[in-house]
This record gives structure tokens, sequence and C-alpha cells, in this order.
């Protein structure tokens, strides 16, 4: 029998506020759970969005900490500490993944997790340009921490050369693990519609591919029945 592990998810980005990395941790830490580990979720407090009570199966720890933008927490570094390390010893925890660059609260629990002696693991779930000043920020401070990271997790083979050319890591440590899709949850009622219709869902920034779908666009609406 393979050994359990407890794992702490740690990121800004989480339920009840919605996106890919929100929907990603849940399904990871339900499988994770389902498996038999312990995991529970570190993220900041949303003051004025209500939580729906289908996602409360799941511990999560919300610190009170104020947002900068993009809903993301203030950048203290030193000043979580104590919380931090309050929470990974009352959950006896193991292995702390945070998830995305972009998160001051995920760099932060790696940072104090490293300091613990502890596992650590991120994943990367975008890319970035290099120019913009808030982007140049997260490189300095990322190259700073995760310098003694033992796994990183990017989700294509783009993502990882991206990340190794802003982070300047070793190839052996970032690994590239696929996205998984469930296909019976995404098809066409074909009853309804005799063209089909293309719907793409999000953001439309340069970090999630707006400029391939700018591309791709006109070649999608040249085939038959689109």
């Amino acid at each position: 029998m393979s050994r359990k592990f407890n794992i702490a998810m740690v990121t800004d980005f989480y339920y009840p506020s919605t996106g890919g990395i929100e929907t990603h941790i849940r399904h990871l830490t339900n499988n994770l759970i389902s498996l038999g580990h312990k995991v529970i979720v570190i993220t900041h407090k949303h003051c004025n969005m209500k939580e729906a009570k289908e996602f409360r199966d799941i511990k999560v720890y919300k610190l009170n900490l104020p947002i900068v933008a993009l809903n993301t927490s203030f950048p203290s570094l030193y000043a979580n500490f104590y919380i931090f390390k309050k929470i990974f010893e009352y959950e006896n925890i193991e292995i702390v993944h945070g998830h995305s660059t972009m998160s001051n609260l995920c760099l932060e629990g790696l940072f104090h997790a490293r300091t613990l002696n502890l596992r650590t693991v991120i994943t990367e779930h975008s890319i970035f340009e290099k120019g913009p000043f808030e982007n140049v920020v997260v490189n300095l401070l990322s190259k700073f921490i995760l310098k003694t990271v033992d796994r990183c997790i990017c989700p294509s083979r783009t993502s990882q050369e991206n990340f190794m050319t802003r982070i300047k890591l070793s190839k052996s440590v970032v690994k590239v693990i696929h996205h998984a899709v469930e296909a019976k949850k995404f098809y066409p009622d074909l009853k309804k519609e005799k063209s089909k219709t293309v719907i793409i869902m999000s953001r439309l920034v340069f970090r999630k591919g707006i400029d391939l779908l700018i591309k791709a666009i006109p070649l999608i609406c040249t085939l038959d029945k689109i």
C-alpha cells in the first residue's frame, strides 16, 4: 500500500471566486482525498462573496489579508510566517503545493514551507510576458523563492519553456503534466443545431493565448458547418 501524505494547497485563487485554477485545485484535491491523502486549502478571505454549500466538503483556511489587485493578497513575505507555521503544524502538513506565481499567498506559503523543511511543489498554470512591470516583480520574487523548490509542474511544453526562461530553473526540476479533460462533460446537443458552435471560455489576455485565438478564428470560420 502506497504511503499517504498530508498536503496543503496554497493560492489566492480559490472559491468562491471562479476560474481555471480554482476548478483545477478542487478536482485535484477531491481526487487526492479519494486516494487516501489528507488535503487542505489555504487561501485568502473573500469579504463580499458567499460560498456555495457544495464547496464546503474540503477544509479551507481563509486568511484575513488585504487584497492588492486581480484577487491577489498583499505581498508581505515574512509577516505571515506565524500563521503558516501554526497551520502546517496543526495539520501535520508534509507537502505544500502552491498554485501560480502570480499568487503572493502561493509564494509565501512555499517560502515558509522550505523554512520549516517541508517538501514543496508549484504548478504554474499560465505563460507570462517579460515586459510588464508587474511581471518583472513577480519573476524576481519567484527566482528568489523557488531556488529550493522540490518540483515545478507546467501543463504544456510551451509553459515549461516560458517558466524556465523566466525563473532560470533546471529542466530536471520542471516537469510537464498535461491538464486532463473529461470529454464526456463537453459534448454538443446534435439534435438542436445543424451547424457547430465554438465557444471560447477564457480571459482574453496574452497569457491565455489571445494572440493564437485571433489567428485561429478566421481559419475556423472558413471550415464547413461552423
